[in-house]
């Protein structure tokens, strides 16, 4: 027969587990081949290939260096639209030809790249900067 985990290791095994729901986790794999420097380390320079022409995402994205990853800020490039009044004030020949205002620079959601060492050497990628109400 089996004897139950120390009630310390339990409470750890139960708060880790509960941290997938912060952010939320979307993504969460142990590191075997590399320690968690290292894998940082990769993360930083990963997204930073991200902002090279030709090679990011189809969102631009801003990149800030954390201490253990990185933060991949998503930033708006939508187009906007002119209020009822301005579209009627211009001809239909204006209105196609411009192809509306490019709204740019409002952030958008980030996702957090981690590589983190305890409670074990691991990966993970989390939402972050979520609007208010923002469903998952």
């Amino acid at each position: 027969s089996s004897s139950p985990p120390p009630a310390a290791a339990a409470g750890a095994g139960l708060d880790d587990e509960w941290l997938k729901l912060v952010g939320p986790e979307i993504y969460r794999r142990p590191l075997e081949a590399v320690t968690p420097h290292e894998a940082a380390s990769w993360l930083r320079e990963f997204a930073r290939q991200l902002l090279r022409p030709g090679q990011g995402l189809p969102t631009p994205v801003t990149v800030a260096d954390l201490p253990d990853g990185v933060l991949l800020r998503f930033v708006t490039t939508g187009y906007g639209y002119d209020s009822y009044e301005k579209e009627e004030a211009r001809g239909a020949e204006d209105k196609w030809a411009e192809g509306g205002e490019r709204a740019r620079g409002n952030p958008d959601g980030a996702l957090l790249l981690l590589a983190e060492s305890e409670p074990s050497a691991r990966l993970r990628v989390a939402r972050a900067e979520m609007a208010p109400g923002t469903l998952v």
